[in-house]
């Protein structure tokens, strides 16, 4: 298991990136009155066929040819098991994928929630030109973060600047923070 949400979300991202995403959406909603947390992250890869999508949460199937086996997947999957919740996934080759689920908010066996700038801003370190989409949400406010607005802000924005992806972190752990 991993330590924290963020890096079972951060393993889902880096999958997109492997895979040719340009644009990655990612979701959490997280509710006190239905004690929940729900995550989504889509994007728009290469995608999966549907017997790949299907085997895609076993460990010992991955598309990696650094390793033998795909953790994310498996772990997250194992994580939603632990802690009364569930997953899906739906995946079409060369349109995307997208990977929703949820967790017991309240469970003894669930992590923290972690480092969400941290998870996105490795994003830019991997792939500087990449959109993304970040909302985070609950039961009485959100939070939102994207690429696509902040670039009609702020002309010629460099997403591979270490200070512009310090920033991002900072900026979306502050936005989390002052919505708990």
């Amino acid at each position: 298991m991993m330590e924290d949400l963020a890096m079972h979300m951060l393993e889902l991202l880096m999958n997109s990136l492997e895979h040719n995403a340009s644009r990655i959406e990612i979701f959490i909603y997280s509710s006190e009155t239905k004690n929940r947390i729900y995550f989504k992250i889509s994007d728009d890869s290469d995608g999966m066929a549907l017997d790949m999508s299907v085997k895609a949460v076993d460990s010992f199937v991955t598309t990696r040819t650094t390793r033998k086996v795909g953790m994310g997947l498996a772990f997250m999957k194992s994580l939603c098991d632990y802690t009364n919740g569930s997953y899906h996934i739906k995946s079409k080759l060369n349109e995307g994928t997208s990977i929703s689920f949820d967790v017991q908010k309240d469970h003894i066996d669930l992590p923290p929630l972690g480092d969400m700038g941290e998870m996105v801003m490795f994003a830019f370190v991997k792939k500087p030109d990449i959109s993304l989409r970040f909302e985070y949400k609950t039961d009485d406010d959100s939070f939102n973060f994207d690429t696509i607005k902040l670039n009609e802000e702020i002309e010629d924005l460099s997403y591979d600047n270490p200070e512009v992806q310090l920033w991002i972190k900072k900026y979306i752990n502050e936005g989390i923070d002052s919505i708990k």
